[in-house]
Order: structure tokens, then C-alpha cells, then sequence
């Protein structure tokens, strides 16, 4: 029989702060939530320690490393003829809240290219002659529901149906993610497991509805729409 590992239990009662004591202190919600997790956290013994070091200390250190990249990947795609639409945008409760979104997803966004995209998004949306909240908003949920090679993907297919010449150059790139199904027989379990990644992503395009029906390499309006928004970089 297996050995029965001890059963650690947290007493909220004992170890939450007093809620009117963190209201006199100006915590937030969100502080006095975290202030409860680390509590609990603090009752187990091995992985407790390592997860309150990356609350305390790791997770925000790298959400802030994030944030400024990300801005700093925005301030170079502005010009002088772009930073005043730019901020007269941004100023707007829609543009308020399409910015949020973005600083959002490059807060947990672990790749530059990512970062890039998203800029590359808000800069398009925020610097156009009329801001188009809706459409803006689409694109964002959409990326945000991509993985990386997902998006890597999708711009190859946008390169091979424009018939651009960068196309070749970008398959050797990203040789290990473009490669086509490897799920013959006898290809190694690791060719498979690539393969069936393959497709599991290709299933992703068909159901945010970025491909012509019946389709998943032949980008439909939307899909198109949403390379020529974040860009090929």
C-alpha cells in the first residue's frame, strides 16, 4: 500500500490579517488576498517556501522587466506624426481600456515576439484616423487566445498567400514549427508528438474562425486582418 502523505491544513482563522486593520493600512483586495495566499502558502513545507519567494518577489520582478520592454517596443513604433493621435486615442475611455488590455498581456507575455505583436496591435489601433474600439478589441482577444507558434503559423500563411518573398527565409526560421505532419509510420514518438501539435493548432485557427470554412492554412479576412495588425517582425 502507498504511504499516506500527511494532510496539511490551513486554519484561515488563525492566519488572515484583520480585514479592518488592512482597510486602515490602504491595502487593496488584491494585497489582502495576497496577504492570505502567502499565510497559506507558509503551511507547507517544501513547495510553500519556493511559491511565496515567486509571489514576493520573482512574479513581479519579471512582470515589471515585461511592462518596461513592452513599453519601450511601443515609444519606437511612435513617430512625430503618430504621438499626438497616439495620446489624444489613449486618453479616451475606449483607448484607456485597449491600452489596460495590452499592458495586460505583455504583463504575462514571455517572448519578445509576443511583446512585439501586441505593440505592433496598439500602435495600429491607437494611431488611426478614428479609433475602432470594437474591431480593436476583437484583434486583442484573438492574439491573447493564440500561442506563439500559433502566430508564427499564421504568418506563414499570410506570407505564402501574398506570395512574398520573405516566405523562405521565415520557414527556415521556424523550421521545427512549420514543418508539415511527421505522424507517419515509423516516425520517432517525438515526431509524432510534433505532429499532432501540428494539427492541435491548426483545430485553434478553425475555431476562432481565422480560416476559410473547411479550411486551416487559408487565412479568411480575419485572419489576414489580424497579421496585417501585429505585423510580420
Amino acid at each position: 500500500m502507498a504511504e499516506m502523505l500527511p494532510e496539511y491544513r490551513f486554519d484561515y482563522r488563525k492566519a488572515k490579517p484583520n480585514r479592518f486593520a488592512a482597510r486602515s493600512l490602504g491595502l487593496s483586495k488584491a494585497d489582502y488576498a495576497t496577504s492570505i495566499l502567502k499565510a497559506g502558502f507558509g503551511s507547507i513545507p517544501f513547495a510553500g517556501p519556493i511559491l511565496t519567494e515567486l509571489v514576493n518577489d520573482f512574479i513581479p520582478g519579471q512582470r515589471t522587466d515585461r511592462l518596461v520592454a513592452f513599453v519601450r517596443e511601443l515609444d519606437a513604433r511612435l513617430t512625430e506624426l503618430t504621438k499626438e493621435k497616439f495620446a489624444a486615442h489613449s486618453r479616451t475611455p475606449a483607448g484607456a481600456d485597449l491600452i489596460e488590455e495590452g499592458l495586460w498581456m505583455a504583463a504575462r507575455a514571455l517572448t519578445d515576439e509576443r511583446r512585439k505583436a501586441i505593440a505592433n496591435l496598439l500602435v495600429r489601433s491607437l494611431t488611426a484616423e478614428e479609433l475602432q474600439y470594437a474591431q480593436s478589441k476583437k484583434l486583442l482577444q484573438l492574439l491573447n487566445e493564440l500561442q506563439d507558434p500559433e502566430i508564427v503559423m499564421l504568418r506563414y500563411f499570410y506570407l505564402l498567400e501574398e506570395g512574398d518573398h520573405r516566405a523562405s527565409d521565415f520557414y527556415d526560421l521556424h523550421e521545427a514549427i512549420l514543418e508539415p505532419d511527421m505522424s507517419a509510420i515509423g516516425s520517432s514518438e517525438e515526431e509524432v508528438d510534433r505532429g499532432a501539435l501540428y494539427e492541435a493548432h491548426k483545430s485553434t485557427f478553425r475555431r476562432l474562425g481565422l480560416t476559410q470554412p473547411r479550411s486551416d492554412a487559408d487565412l479568411n479576412w480575419l485572419g489576414r486582418m489580424l497579421i496585417r495588425y501585429i505585423g510580420i517582425d
